[in-house]
């Protein structure tokens, strides 16, 4: 694959936007190769897909569509050969789906309960994403999800969420129960 390289200053998610102050601004549909700036020359990035993109007075404003990591082959010039290469291990697409099966969990006993409304949460696929994303969800002091956000191992995140909303399934599921059978309403 080949694509034109784009330094950041931010991770680059779906969704999300970013500044492309050049005078050649990429094309909806254009393929980039993306490296945070300091980043040494040849270092690996992740490949991003414009969606949309919007003119500015100082070049154009872009929204990325996916986001895959890349092992550059060959770089000059601006424009990088590489290979994409599969996000997450198997043991983090694991623990993905462990996370969002106990965030489903426990929204499922909120509608149960009448505590929430039975909600659809869309999670990305890629498991750092994810991880990131089900931390926004979670129910846990600030600090607390800094420790989560800060934590360095994909896995060990979202094992950790998994088993705060399966902590607060349990403590719903135990709160609601007590409630009905000492007469409590709903």
């Amino acid at each position: 694959m080949r694509g034109r390289l784009l330094r950041v200053r931010r991770v680059v998610l779906p969704d999300t936007v970013h500044s492309f102050p050049l005078e050649d601004p990429p094309r909806v549909g254009e393929r980039l190769f993306v490296r945070f700036e300091g980043a040494a020359p040849g270092g690996a990035g992740v490949v991003a897909d414009v969606a949309e993109l919007r003119r500015t007075g100082v070049g154009a404003v872009l929204t990325v569509a996916a986001r895959r990591r890349a092992e550059p082959v060959f770089e000059r010039d601006g424009v990088v050969e590489f290979e994409a290469v599969e996000v997450g291990s198997p043991a983090d697409r694991a623990r993905r789906d462990e996370a969002v099966a106990a965030l489903r969990a426990y929204l499922g006993a909120l509608a149960e309960f009448g505590e929430g409304a039975d909600v659809l949460v869309e999670v990305p696929d890629d498991p750092v994403a994810a991880s990131y994303r089900l931390t926004s969800l979670a129910r846990v002091s600030e600090p607390e999800r800094q420790e989560l956000l800060d934590q360095p191992a994909t896995a060990e995140r979202l094992g950790r969420i998994a088993g705060l909303f399966e902590r607060e399934r349990r403590l719903l599921v135990a709160t609601m129960g007590a409630r009905g059978r000492h007469g409590g309403h709903r």
